[in-house]
């Protein structure tokens, strides 16, 4: 069902006026659930001992990998929510019942990975890996969920499903420590609250706007999907590939030193990305996509150039609250400004990789991995004598992209101007 030129100009006109104060909503939702995700890794890691921890956190890191899909489907449905002019109360059926395939199918892959991972992440048993591909289902169905409220602009919505979601781990996380469940039970409870907050969220969305089939076939859904996940992931190996070469590299001192400030570079980028969250169904829209991509470039930089104030000013203190002072994490402060740099320029990597997403180009996302490659390669090759080195390499690398991918960005946008 689309609807007539003047309902849909009136459509745009009614969801342009709800955006900023949504997108605000938004913001204020993701940094509060940033910050329940932060106390969830808090309130675990002083409950258990430094080798349940250190199995928690691989398997944590493996389900971020695991998660890629749920990131897939959120902003596959947004866009084809506005290319197809859903109206409220509809939402794309068939996107769904791809994402439910795609979960049960990281159920199964998980379970019959479940003896490998066992032995070689030293684990007691297969438990704590089936809790977390059991995890990973209503996570992949949550992200369908959250993509249709992100296509329909219910910004207050989705961000109360992220709150929602991010309550629902520390509350499980709370009840492990005092139960003292170990890993286990910790993921035990984060797939107990994934389901949960997944239904909530297709409460929030309304679960009689699922039932329609929206026409696609299969095949061509499947290559939509897999290329939003290639972008994602692509964002999330470019911002962690650096911390990987500092500790191969560098020596375990230096590797901590980098480490701690490079949280610097992830606070920036997690404070700003909500801006292109909530341009993403602008961006979807060929009229008036460039005055928009340039407002919300304009925005994230703001943001950035704060956190990168921030950085210079309370960079400092804030490395020795988080370390205690110890004198092994001094080359930290020093790098701090820079890794604040390096945070915005990641933000903005992320807004055009975002924009281009939604507009259904390939390219930006192909460049991206090379860009990974060519970082890598270049620090292999020499440029590793130093955390500075590492950084530098990285943050021209990733520059030289934002760059080059928003003069293009802007200039294929002007169409739509």
């Amino acid at each position: 069902m689309t609807v007539g030129a003047g309902e849909r100009v009136g459509l745009g006109a009614r969801l342009r006026g709800g955006a900023a104060g949504g997108g605000l909503a938004l913001g204020v939702a993701s940094a509060l659930a940033s910050a329940l995700g932060y106390a969830f890794t808090v309130v675990l890691a002083r409950s258990f001992g430094a080798a349940d921890y250190g199995a928690l956190v691989a398997l944590l890191g493996a389900g971020l990998i695991g998660t890629i899909p749920a990131a897939g489907f959120q902003y596959v449905v947004a866009r084809r929510t506005v290319a197809l002019d859903l109206l409220p109360g509809r939402n794309d059926a068939a996107t769904l019942r791809l994402a439910a395939v795609t979960g049960v199918g990281l159920l199964v892959v998980g379970a019959a990975a479940a003896p490998a991972a066992r032995s070689w992440l030293h684990l007691a048993g297969t438990g704590p890996v089936l809790a977390l591909s059991a995890a990973l289902v209503p996570l992949t169905l949550a992200g369908a969920f959250q993509g249709g409220l992100l296509g329909h602009r219910r910004f207050v919505a989705l961000g109360a499903v992220y709150v929602m979601n991010a309550v629902g781990r520390f509350v499980g996380g709370v009840v492990t420590a005092l139960a003292g469940w170990g890993v286990a039970g910790a993921l035990g409870t984060l797939a107990v609250s994934a389901a949960v907050t997944t239904v909530l969220a297709w409460l929030v969305s309304g679960p009689a706007s699922w039932r329609a089939a929206d026409p696609l076939g299969v095949r061509a859904l499947a290559g939509d999907v897999a290329r939003a996940c290639s972008a994602v992931a692509g964002i999330v190996v470019l911002t962690n590939v650096d911390l990987l070469l500092a500790r191969h590299y560098l020596d375990p001192e230096t590797s901590g030193a980098y480490g701690v400030a490079s949280l610097f570079a992830k606070a920036v980028l997690w404070g700003s990305q909500f801006v292109a969250q909530a341009a993403y169904p602008g961006l979807a829209r060929a009229e008036g996509r460039r005055p928009l991509l340039a407002r919300t470039l304009a925005a994230t930089a703001a943001i950035g150039l704060a956190g990168v104030g921030f950085a210079v000013v309370a960079g400092e203190p804030v490395v020795h609250v988080v370390t205690g002072k110890a004198a092994s994490y001094a080359e930290a402060t020093a790098l701090v400004p820079a890794f604040a740099l390096l945070g915005l320029a990641w933000a903005l990597a992320q807004t055009l990789l975002l924009a281009a997403v939604a507009a259904g180009d390939r390219r930006p996302g192909r460049l991206l991995w090379a860009v990974i490659a060519v970082e890598a390669a270049v620090v292999a090759a020499g440029l590793h004598d130093s955390a500075g080195e590492i950084l530098a390499a990285c943050l021209v690398g990733v520059s030289a992209y934002a760059v080059a991918v928003g003069v293009a960005e802007l200039r294929a946008a002007r169409r739509g101007a």
